[in-house]
């Protein structure tokens, strides 16, 4: 009768042992208990910078990112502080736009670069396994060199997924010139961050992407009075979607787990009339084979293999435009930082605003659910 009171009294000298022995231990600052359960907060959009990807930059011509007149600081402290502030439990990393291809025929740098940022972002999750993932950077658009590093990153960094931009260099989703790298991304079931970017126009391409581009206009019009992030983001994101779509190649590709950035951008706008336009023969001078597609057919497939950040002012309207399209299970939190301002006291309070929308357990599986279940954490 007396052995489970000496099993307590045991488990009580053991535990005192165990914890004053982990206090003597050097545990990062940033450690939070939290971080040890399942995730209730994870944010799936935020990007981040190294010392050598900063000074690429500058070598290639960048004075300004997208008509974006600074480029934000950035370090994994201030990372780590924000989060923490703002109740997140796990951040993915990602390279935001002009991604690490940034001068074109520049192939060395462009390896470089994507093997600098790629391997940093592997320490920094090594480092803080329950606090930071990364979408790994791939060198579009080479070939095999963007399949081996794929792999790469998958097999030896421990990545997440892959980050890609809406075009590179004038290449869009749907371009047959991708289906060598679509089809492996396939193969290893990834999940694939699309994040926008410029607008690369066709007489341009050998000056894609744009670097110090003196003369915006070139890009898309307004160019000269709107900073790229305004309106050609989501336009430029939304016309590589379609190309995905039309062209069968989301349907072909049934294992990639595709995450759309902002909310669906201009997607729900014109996914009806794309369909529409999907059983048409009209010309087509690229190549490209499109493939009719119904609205229904699209609902199949992003239930089946897309989901859709909140980054960037999505809550409280561009969320309701993604529902009529998809449902709440496949949307998920996205701060956008350090765009949205490291410093800030509440990230733009998007939990508080889905709080007026949603009831509770949705709000939970939009802020953290859904990207747990997703990124199986």
């Amino acid at each position: 009768m007396f052995y489970p009171v000496l099993r307590s009294l045991l488990f009580a000298v053991l535990f005192s042992i165990v914890t004053a022995h982990s206090r003597s231990l050097d545990l990062p600052v940033q450690f939070d208990e939290r971080a040890q359960k399942s995730p209730r907060k994870v944010d799936v959009h935020a990007h981040y910078y190294t010392p050598f990807y900063l000074q690429s930059l500058k070598d290639a011509g960048y004075s300004a990112i997208d008509l974006v007149p600074y480029i934000p600081a950035w370090n994994i402290t201030t990372q780590l502080a924000y989060m923490n502030k703002n109740g997140i439990d796990k951040t993915i990393l990602s390279i935001t736009s002009p991604g690490t291809f940034l001068k074109a025929n520049d192939t060395a740098q462009a390896l470089a670069v994507t093997h600098d940022v790629n391997d940093y972002a592997s320490a920094l999750k090594k480092k803080y396994p329950s606090r930071i993932g990364f979408f790994a950077s791939i060198p579009l658009p080479l070939i095999q060199e963007s399949i081996t590093e794929i792999d790469r990153a998958l097999d030896k960094l421990h990545a997440d997924g892959i980050a890609l931009l809406s075009n590179h260099h004038g290449v869009y989703l749907g371009n047959p010139l991708l289906a060598p790298v679509l089809a492996h991304l396939n193969k290893r079931k990834a999940i694939v961050f699309v994040h926008p970017t410029t607008p690369c126009i066709k007489q341009y391409l050998d000056s894609c992407p744009a670097g110090s581009n003196p003369d915006p206009l070139r890009d898309a019009p307004l160019q000269d009075s709107y900073i790229t992030p305004m309106m050609e983001y989501f336009y430029d994101s939304t016309r590589s979607f379609v190309d995905l779509l039309l062209t069968g190649t989301a349907a072909a590709q049934p294992q990639i787990r595709w995450i759309v950035t902002h909310s669906g951008l201009a997607l729900p706008s014109v996914l009806d009339r794309a369909a529409q336009f999907s059983v048409y023969d009209f010309p087509n001078l690229t190549g490209r084979k499109v493939v009719p597609i119904t609205p229904d057919q699209i609902r199949a497939l992003f239930k089946r293999s897309f989901w859709f950040d909140l980054a960037g002012m999505s809550v409280p309207n561009l969320v309701l435009d993604v529902l009529r399209w998809s449902s709440e299970e496949k949307i998920l939190y996205g701060s956008d930082t350090p765009f949205t301002d490291l410093a800030g006291t509440n990230e733009m309070d998007q939990e508080g605003r889905l709080g007026k929308l949603f009831d509770q357990k949705v709000v939970a599986g939009i802020v953290g659910g859904n990207a747990a279940r997703l990124l199986g954490l």
